[in-house]
């Protein structure tokens, strides 16, 4: 059944914010799922095997739709979904949901996190399983005078470094002492110039 009507915000305060619980062995390197200019709409196929996830990035802003749903060959394959900054935990658990479909307003701007993962004897005899993403974006972003703060959102590391993410898909990190590690392809001068200065800044 599709999940309609509930922000995020409200999904948390009903107390459905849980910790994730997805099986994997270790921390997966996220992909970045890009919607083509134009359209709302793209499909993620792919295979799982074993406790290893699958993990996909999404850049989202507060105030669109995000609709996930998933195809899987297996009944014990699901999909978490983890807001910007929300520590590991999953605003949305597959495996606590009747059917594999998520439909919610955003209501934080910055990188969504999608997780797939198996649970049972697909997981623990490490079959590999095939499935597919649908994942939709529609709607306008709330508010946000270009050139601001919120035209970007802040992820820090782990290691101490941190992940500053530009709405228009820009993703640039830094290490510990704020100094520039990678741009991703959508990054222009400009936007790699700026990402310079707000790292210089933040503590």
């Amino acid at each position: 059944m599709m999940r309609t009507g509930h922000p995020l915000g409200a999904v948390a305060l009903a107390g459905l914010l849980v910790t994730l619980t997805a099986g994997g062995l270790a921390a997966q390197t996220p992909k970045d799922i890009r919607i083509p200019t134009g359209q709302t709409r793209v499909k993620v196929p792919g295979t799982i095997k074993g406790k290893t996830d699958a993990v996909f990035r999404l850049q989202a802003r507060s105030g669109q739709q995000l609709a996930v749903t998933m195809w899987s060959e297996r009944p014990t394959t699901y999909f978490n979904i983890e807001a910007p900054n929300s520590g590991g935990e999953a605003i949305f658990v597959g495996q606590n949901e009747v059917g594999q479909a998520f439909d919610g307003a955003l209501t934080r701007s910055g990188s969504y996190i999608i997780r797939v993962y198996q649970l049972g004897s697909a997981a623990t005899s490490n079959k590999a399983t095939k499935y597919e993403l649908t994942v939709e974006l529609t709607g306008q972003p709330s508010g946000g005078a270009s050139g601001g703060s919120s035209d970007y959102s802040v992820n820090k590391l782990s290691n101490g470094g941190l992940e500053l993410v530009w709405q228009d898909g820009c993703i640039g990190t830094f290490n510990r002492q704020r100094e520039p590690l990678s741009f991703n392809d959508r990054c222009t001068d400009p936007i790699i110039a700026r990402s310079r200065e707000i790292a210089k800044t933040i503590r």
